[in-house]
């Protein structure tokens, strides 16, 4: 594990949000891409037909439930060590279940996502990006200041899959006295 590689700053219990936690040393890097190289020839055909989609896809490598992995993927050993010495890092005192583990793809040109909530107090996601982020394929996340009111941020999340933006500025300006705008910040 890199050295450089920090424990997770805990989250306020209402809010959701997203820090950096460290860096991939290069031996682990070296064996990401590896790992990522062998799964995109292990399912060529179906990778091509993601892409060909123009939308956001994944992959999973490893799912709970299934203790040695896919017929597509075979567990690999040393990645599954890696993970969970990452995840016990990042956590460690937390009495924590890994879920999952896999890739993420997100085509060039490929169409936006709805706004959506992803993670929450009781779930969280480690992304690494194996390629050079920028603005139009980078992770996108609002952060909502803490003074709102639970009943606003709530209500506008009733839907993780689909967030009322409109319902949370019109809760935020009543909250502000009527004023145009809330504080919140969009993470680019």
């Amino acid at each position: 594990m890199a050295a450089d590689f920090v424990a997770a700053v805990p989250l306020a219990p209402n809010r959701l949000g997203m820090f950096p936690v460290g860096a991939v040393a290069e031996p682990d890097r070296a064996m990401l891409e590896a790992v990522l190289s062998a799964t995109h020839a292990r399912i060529a055909d179906q990778w091509d037909v993601g892409l060909a989609r123009g939308e956001l896809f994944w992959v999973t490598l490893w799912q709970a439930g299934q203790p040695n992995g896919s017929k597509e993927f075979p567990i690999d050993r040393a990645l599954d060590l890696w993970v969970r010495k990452i995840v016990a890092a990042c956590y460690p005192n937390d009495d924590v279940v890994l879920d999952g583990y896999g890739f993420t793809v997100n085509p060039v040109a490929s169409r936006a996502q709805e706004w959506h909530v992803d993670y929450h107090r009781h779930y969280s996601t480690l992304f690494i990006p194996m390629t050079t982020l920028t603005p139009d394929n980078a992770l996108q996340y609002v952060a909502m200041s803490d003074a709102i009111p639970d009943d606003v941020y709530a209500g506008a999340a009733r839907n993780p899959s689909d967030i009322d933006f409109d319902m949370l500025l019109a809760g935020c300006a009543a909250w502000a006295g009527g004023a145009s705008r809330c504080e919140y910040s969009v993470g680019r």
